[in-house]
């Protein structure tokens, strides 16, 4: 269970740093410095991949977004909900 913990772990921590529009981008490239916590995602992150030697030897690109403009922009086709020659009951 603690192996697949810190894939999932090590997994979101490369993705947020190759998002530029997430906002976890910018907390994961800079320097975690701050208070001790019991249990921090950045710091776990940071010390499984200093495990893996293979991370460093990788040079990943940054992931492209899939649209442009965001979900709740775009616009969506009208639906019909009357369909002609069905009336409602009774009638």
């Amino acid at each position: 269970m603690e192996d697949r913990r810190d894939m999932k772990v090590l997994q979101q921590g490369e993705k947020f740093k190759r998002l530029t529009n997430h906002p976890m981008h910018l907390q994961i490239n800079s320097y975690g410095g701050g208070r001790l916590k019991r249990s921090n995602f950045i710091a776990n992150s940071k010390a499984i991949a200093h495990k893996d030697t293979t991370l460093a030897l990788a040079q990943p690109r940054h992931i492209q977004p899939a649209s442009t403009s965001p979900p709740w922009v775009c616009s969506l086709p009208e639906l019909s909900e009357e369909i002609s020659g069905i009336g409602k009951k009774g009638t």
